[in-house]
């Protein structure tokens, strides 16, 4: 199997199948069955785009993440020259949360410099994840959901610079947080050429559990990130968002 070609065409099976198809470019369209009405979205020539980290098994049975370059003035698939451009980190080098593991046990493996791996649950933080290390790769499996305790902000991502977040849902707790999620500050580092991303990432307040939270995310701190979303995803009902930034097409 190819890792290279597996994310978008996951991407595209599960936005096809929740009624809304979004693609990068024209070059290689999708086609939805005739008798579903659909909508095809296309962003030409994208100034800089960056997809989603993913697990694969190579040739020789180990698990490792994949995490693709970033792509400048990019249109179509990222394959449609042979494999994808970027990188294998090896599963050794992550962190793989449960939902039993602390805040502070997961702190602690991202103060030695692992990468970070949540898998499917409900993690009650009663302490802030702070990520400091830049190129960090933080990757929900199943959508995990982080909620805070005590009033406390979910996540703090300090360096605009490399670090990968997706695949998460920041829900809001009781009582009320400032904010749910920093993602990067003006005291971090940042690249332009290597920017920090946010992808497949959704808030909510009053979801499952009651919760509250004046702002989910601030825009200034996503410069000069990115931030991208796909559909089917749970409704975000904030009681107080700053100003946003449009979400790229992905």
């Amino acid at each position: 199997m190819d890792h290279s070609e597996q994310p978008d065409r996951w991407l595209d099976q599960r936005r096809l199948e929740s009624g809304l198809l979004r693609r990068r470019g024209r070059a290689c369209p999708v086609f939805p069955p005739r008798f579903v009405q659909r909508t095809i979205h296309h962003a030409r020539n994208q100034s800089g785009n960056r997809e989603e980290p993913y697990v694969y098994i190579d040739s020789n049975g180990n698990y490792n993440v994949f995490v693709p370059s970033v792509q400048f003035n990019s249109a179509g698939t990222t394959w449609a020259n042979g494999q994808t451009p970027g990188s294998s980190i090896p599963i050794s080098q992550f962190f793989i949360a449960q939902p039993t593991n602390s805040a502070t046990q997961i702190n602690a493996q991202l103060f030695l410099g692992k990468n970070l791996i949540l898998t499917p649950g409900i993690y009650n933080l009663n302490q802030t994840l702070l990520v400091t290390r830049p190129d960090t790769v933080v990757l929900g499996i199943g959508f995990p959901t982080l909620i805070p305790e005590n009033g406390i902000v979910s996540m703090i991502v300090l360096p605009a610079q490399g670090v990968m977040v997706s695949g998460m849902i920041f829900d809001a707790g009781i009582p009320n947080s400032p904010l749910l999620l920093q993602f990067g500050t003006p005291l971090g580092p940042s690249s332009s050429s290597d920017p920090s991303a946010l992808q497949d990432v959704f808030f909510r307040i009053g979801g499952a559990e009651p919760g509250q939270a004046n702002v989910s995310l601030p825009s200034a701190a996503t410069t000069p990130s990115w931030m991208t979303s796909g559909p089917g995803a749970p409704t975000t009902a904030t009681a107080s968002v700053g100003p946003t930034t449009p979400p790229t097409l992905a």
